[in-house]
């Protein structure tokens, strides 16, 4: 009996021990993921977005605002300070045309989003762009700002055919006649009002080239 007692005992011992080894080792391996949970996600969340990726410097950048959902959207709609957004490059804010700088977004409702418009800058530099918002006057209750970005590219144009000279007609006064490559490139006044463009020898008019009056 006493026999069956210790044996008992010593069994009770070992399987406790066991259990507890076998339990840290999954706990430590596994229990993890079981006991813990991600950061739970902002109960609103706001996008600040450009309509598209990139941009000529004649265009406009169209802004959005959107939040993630309709309570979001009643939040907004119930405050009384306008939001505000500008764009940056390396940091810095970026004037743009007509020294504007900052810009308010005006209610959509067809679309239900936050609008704004802000033109390419003059001999913009071409690269990023970052949008960013006003955090201090949305209400409280939102999540986090989405803010994205956008580039400012130049157009691909074709090459200009060879011999081809331009000029605007506040200009066209100046020069009256203009000579080909042939010629060097050369101007030389002459009594006409407008320029012509001559592709052969001196003095010709047609000359194996191709005449234009302006």
């Amino acid at each position: 009996m006493r026999s069956f007692t210790h044996k008992g005992s010593v069994f009770v011992v070992v399987f406790f021990t066991a259990s507890l080894v076998l339990g840290y080792a999954l706990w430590k391996n596994h229990g993890a993921s079981l006991v813990s949970w991600p950061p739970a996600a902002p109960a609103f969340a706001l996008s600040l977005q450009s309509d598209k990726e990139s941009y000529a410097h004649d265009e406009l950048v169209e802004l959005s605002l959107r939040p993630s959902g309709d309570a979001a959207r009643e939040i907004l709609r119930k405050s009384t300070v306008p939001f505000t957004a500008w764009v940056e490059r390396e940091g810095q804010l970026v004037r743009t045309v007509g020294e504007l700088e900052k810009m308010r977004l005006a209610y959509d409702p067809k679309e239900k989003v936050w609008r704004a418009r802000w033109p390419i800058p003059w001999n913009a530099r071409e690269g990023d762009y970052v949008l960013r918002l006003a955090t201090a006057a949305l209400p409280s209750g939102l999540g986090t700002l989405q803010a994205g970005s956008f580039q400012v590219v130049s157009r691909a144009f074709d090459p200009v055919p060879a011999g081809v000279w331009c000029s605007s007609p506040g200009r066209a006064r100046v020069f009256a006649t203009v000579y080909g490559a042939e010629r060097g490139g050369a101007f030389r006044r002459g009594h006409g009002r407008m320029g012509r463009f001559h592709g052969g020898g001196r003095g010709s008019r047609s000359g194996g080239g191709v005449q234009r009056t302006f």
